[in-house]
């Protein structure tokens, strides 16, 4: 990301869906703060199921999207299997 660029900082880029790469990601980038003292920038790559917030719909924007997204089994059903 450019942020990462502009700041000279690791990024650690990890699959929403997957809690132990998020898992594994936040401990690496404590791991490295505590370690070399700098910054960390964690790329959580994943969607929102209900929007910005728990009143928004946001099938009535992006109904293709979100048409997808309903179809999509929850996070922690993919952890479970």
């Amino acid at each position: 990301s450019d942020l990462g660029k502009a700041f000279t900082c690791p990024i650690f880029h990890c699959n929403g869906n997957d809690p132990l790469a998020v898992s594994t990601a936040l401990e690496t980038a404590v791991e490295w703060r505590h370690e070399w003292g700098m910054d960390v920038i964690i790329e959580m790559v994943c969607y929102r199921r209900n929007g910005p917030n728990k009143l928004d719909q946001p099938a009535f924007t992006q109904p293709k999207l979100y048409k997808e997204i309903s179809q999509h089994p929850p996070t922690l059903d993919i952890f479970e299997k």
